[in-house]
């Protein structure tokens, strides 16, 4: 929508802001063009129950990128038709909200994302570490940044390099070693659990990682052959339900004893078919 500026009416008065449809006290964004023209930036980059306007183009984001106002760069940044090139010049802003969206946007090129790895609130980091644009000499460096939380991004990341994901699961992860679980760790929702979720769920994850994730050898010698299986239902879920698992061992989660579990190794592509015919023939 744009309208000339009403002849004897200032900017800032009610009398406008009644004639625009707006009610008096609410912010306007007046955005100078060609022609002497007013246009508000809602009606720009909003439609109807404040969906974002999908017919908005990429030379008015930028212009809107250049407001003096925050929340209006804000709306900008979290807009999905946002050029990379404006989301690289807003993800050097002071403001944190800003920041935050660039990092989360689908669109935000990878030297934004890089720089934004670096950034000194953590919530930026993580944001950065969930974003499939990030690059995996990206979610190489911040995963061993040793920061709160950016590892259990990271692992969710199917960019991730799968001998960051090895590494993570080798050294710092307790749920790869189900021998060394207790009854305490099984009862709370600790950090670890999440990580061995996300590794598992991860595209990228390595088989021999996801074979360990389920199953290890017993430490007793004596038994050289008996196997533990993981107590932790959703990393066995997350098993059976990824590409790179081994077809024998989604033939044995068939047969898990919770349905989930099963129902999620016979959706894998993986799943052998002669497994799953006699599962199917099981159940009926």
């Amino acid at each position: 929508m744009a309208a000339s500026l009403p002849t004897g009416t200032s900017v800032g008065s009610n009398q406008y802001k009644r004639q625009r449809g707006t009610r008096p006290g609410k912010a306007l964004d007046i955005i100078t063009s060609p022609g002497s023209r007013w246009e508000r930036y809602d009606d720009l980059l909003r439609q109807a129950g404040n969906r974002p306007n999908p017919n908005i183009t990429s030379e008015t984001l930028a212009r809107l990128a250049r407001s003096k106002r925050t929340d209006i760069r804000c709306a900008v940044a979290n807009h999905p038709a946002t050029p990379a090139e404006t989301l690289g010049q807003l993800a050097r802003s002071s403001c944190f909200e800003i920041r935050f969206a660039v990092a989360r946007h689908p669109n935000t090129p990878a030297a934004a994302l890089a720089r934004l790895s670096h950034d000194p609130d953590g919530r930026v980091c993580q944001q950065v570490a969930f974003n499939h644009q990030c690059p995996p000499e990206v979610l190489r460096e911040i995963t061993f940044s040793q920061r709160a939380g950016i590892d259990v991004a990271a692992m969710s990341n199917p960019n991730c390099p799968p001998d960051v994901i090895a590494w993570v699961a080798q050294h710092a992860v307790k749920w790869f070693h189900p021998e060394t679980i207790t009854d305490k760790d099984l009862a709370l929702g600790d950090t670890d659990k999440h990580i061995a979720c996300r590794i598992v769920r991860n595209p990228s994850c390595p088989p021999d990682i996801l074979v360990q994730a389920l199953q290890v050898q017993d430490p007793d010698e004596s038994r050289p052959n008996w196997v533990l299986v993981n107590p932790n239902r959703s990393v066995r879920f997350g098993v059976a339900g990824n590409p790179n698992c081994p077809p024998s061992i989604i033939a044995e989660l068939l047969r898990d004893s919770s349905t989930s579990v099963q129902w999620q190794a016979a959706a894998n592509p993986s799943c052998p078919q002669a497994a799953l015919a006699m599962w199917q023939l099981a159940r009926r």
